[in-house]
């Protein structure tokens, strides 16, 4: 355990080594320091994590295209009464495809992951989400802080 912890340690300093040096790989940037997070939050043995992460990513490009195809076009304020109601049903139907895709993805990883660690899961993913917006932040205040001098 100790050892994963090290890994996972080293890996966060090479990826901020590498986001100063590369600011154009942003997205795989941000892609390994996910991965490095949650495999640490979930303390994912190797072979855990070997088996995790090609189910997961397939769940989240599902849940993506899911995400994709329920965006609406039309201009909210100017909905007609059935347009609307259209609207809030496409949203229920969307939600309940992501409810069942979790629930399906669930049962795979279950497979390969104790439920204990996918219990941690969803709460991973928040706190990620967090830091990132976090480290959005500070980056931008930073960067005004500098256009002022």
């Amino acid at each position: 355990m100790k050892l994963n912890a090290i890994l996972v340690a080293g890996l966060l300093v090479c990826l901020n080594v590498a986001a100063i040096a590369q600011p154009e790989d942003g997205d795989e940037r941000v892609r390994a320091m996910h991965v490095a997070f949650i495999t640490d939050r979930l303390r994912l043995s190797p072979e855990e994590s070997q088996a995790f992460w090609p189910v997961y990513n397939e769940y989240r490009e599902k849940e993506k295209t899911i995400r994709e195809s329920y965006r609406p076009d039309a201009n909210l304020a100017n909905l007609s009464e059935q347009e609307a109601d259209a609207l809030i049903n496409d949203q229920f139907e969307k939600d309940q495809e992501l409810l069942d895709l979790r629930k399906a993805y669930y049962k795979r990883l279950l497979t390969h992951v104790p439920a204990k660690k996918l219990a941690v899961l969803q709460k991973a993913e928040r706190e990620f989400k967090e830091k990132l917006i976090e480290e959005i932040r500070r980056r931008r205040q930073q960067r005004q802080g500098n256009k002022r001098n």
